[in-house]
């Protein structure tokens, strides 16, 4: 029995009792799908937080793709998460529950915000000038297309900062169209910023945007998610700031009070 203990469980992952399927086995994470219909995510150690995940003490050489098989069947009863035919079994009693809350303290500056998006854009070209749902939805390689990662960005701002603009119901109704363009982990998480849910890298970005947190380290941990993910999702960021607090940027590559879909 490989029995491992979790640091921090995701505000919406409630570890009542829950029965679910593993569908995505990595090295450093496993994928399940509840009842719900939601994907939730174990991760090793080494690993960012998640809304509905759950980050486990895992010796440095641990591998999912070594303890649980894609189809297997995933129980929590009293706190405790099983994989069936798997020695595996992770304790969530002690975890700490981790609410990915955006805590600003000043608005962002005008340059800083210019700065960071010419940095970013000088290394990331390919992305079209206008940034649209159609344009960007399942554009690009990875587990999550970069596309997809540019929109999960966009979406921080408006959902954290401005939460009320009519604006963002209307760009959350056309990216729901076109989920069905993109993989079922690129949707969890364009479901995911829809909702005001973010992952802790893009949080503490826009915490430190705000003036809450080392801006460089930030920015530094995000650009590490994935091969391009990260800056993929800087990019988008940085985009619903200039957006949210009218700073003008160039290009200028959406405005979400006006919005534009190509």
């Amino acid at each position: 029995m490989t029995a491992l203990a979790a640091i921090t469980v995701g505000s919406e992952l409630l570890l009542t009792d829950f029965d679910a399927v593993v569908t995505g086995v990595f090295d450093r994470a496993c994928n399940f799908r509840l009842v719900n219909g939601r994907l939730a995510t174990c991760t090793t150690a080494d690993y960012f937080d998640i809304p509905r995940g759950i980050r486990v003490d895992t010796p440095a050489d641990f591998r999912f793709q070594s303890a649980v098989g894609r189809g297997t069947s995933t129980h929590c009863r009293g706190g405790i998460v099983r994989f069936s035919a798997s020695s595996l079994k992770i304790d969530c009693r002690g975890a700490v529950v981790w609410r990915g809350k955006f805590k600003p303290r000043s608005r962002p500056p005008a340059g800083l915000v210019r700065e960071l998006w010419n940095m970013v854009r000088s290394v990331a070209r390919e992305f079209p000038p206008i940034f649209s749902p159609r344009t960007l939805i399942g554009r690009g390689e990875g587990l999550t297309p970069a596309g997809d990662d540019v929109l999960a960005g966009l979406l921080a701002a408006p959902m954290l900062v401005a939460p009320t603009r009519r604006s963002n119901r209307a760009l959350a109704s056309e990216i729901r169209l076109r989920l069905r363009a993109t993989n079922e982990i690129s949707a969890e998480m364009l479901n995911n910023a829809m909702e005001g849910l973010f992952i802790e890298p893009v949080v503490s970005l826009l915490s430190a945007i705000y003036g809450n947190g080392d801006l460089q380290e930030a920015v530094r941990n995000l650009c590490a998610v994935g091969a391009t993910s990260g800056t993929a999702m800087l990019m988008g960021v940085l985009a619903g700031v200039a957006d949210v607090e009218n700073i003008r940027i160039q290009p200028t590559p959406v405005s979400t009070n006006q919005l534009r879909l190509a």
